[in-house]
């Protein structure tokens, strides 16, 4: 074929398919997008309104008392006469070893998580080993010792006075180990305490949980580790 004849050829080619990928894309672009459904805003268009906003109070509370203390321990009774968080901690006082884990305070979307997570690792020697001149060595294992919060809530439509919601917490720790004695021995016990609860409250009265663990590998005689929650869900 003549070299000029393939050049003119070369270039009809060339136009050609410019001309149809125009045409196709011309037709992508003129294409209609369906229509949103009735009733459905855009994202963009969404706004929080002031009855939509709620104020969440949250106190964690650590208690560490003795198995037989655990046994009598009735949640009813112990927040029966409780006003305040303070009051909650003196009660808590009197029954052992209690402290303030955690206080969450402020204003969230309803139907919107929140989340609060505290944590550190902390050394944990597991065991002991040998060394092959007869020095004694720690086996150590870090261990996230800390708190996990998420709670979400939301006003019931029906009765504006009323909060629906669940609450989620986790909290680990070392707890010492008390020898016969009453000293403390060498290596803690790890523990790790969860609630979960489903709730259903009164706008701004409080709600109270517990959950409780005994480490299942001490022996007799090792303290329970209790965990109380206080909730209060207010416009």
């Amino acid at each position: 074929m003549n070299p000029h004849r393939k050049i003119i050829v070369s270039v009809l080619l060339f136009v050609l398919v410019g001309a149809i990928a125009g045409v196709a894309v011309g037709q992508q672009r003129s294409r209609q997008q369906p229509p949103r459904p009735r009733g459905r805003p855009a994202p963009e268009d969404l706004q929080v309104t002031s009855d939509q906003l709620a104020r969440i109070q949250v106190d964690a509370f650590e208690l560490i008392c003795s198995q037989d203390r655990l046994a009598d321990l009735d949640l009813d009774e112990l927040t029966a006469d409780v006003t305040t968080p303070a009051e909650l901690l003196a009660k808590l006082d009197d029954l052992g070893t209690a402290r303030a884990l955690f206080r969450v305070d402020e204003r969230f979307a309803s139907g919107k998580a929140v989340v609060l997570r505290s944590s550190s690792r902390v050394p944990f020697v597991q065991s002991y080993s040998m060394h092959p001149t007869g020095e004694r060595m720690p086996n150590i294992q870090y261990h996230n010792v800390g708190y996990v919060l998420n709670f979400s809530g939301f006003w019931s439509t029906d009765a504006p006075e009323l909060a629906f919601g669940n609450c989620q917490v986790e909290v680990s720790g070392l707890i010492p180990r008390v020898g016969e004695a009453g000293t403390p021995v060498e290596r803690p016990i790890f523990q790790d305490t969860k609630l979960d609860k489903r709730f259903m409250a009164q706008d701004g009265q409080p709600v109270y949980s517990m959950a409780s663990n005994i480490p299942v590998a001490a022996q007799q005689g090792v303290d329970a580790h209790v965990l109380i929650i206080r909730m209060v869900m207010s416009r």
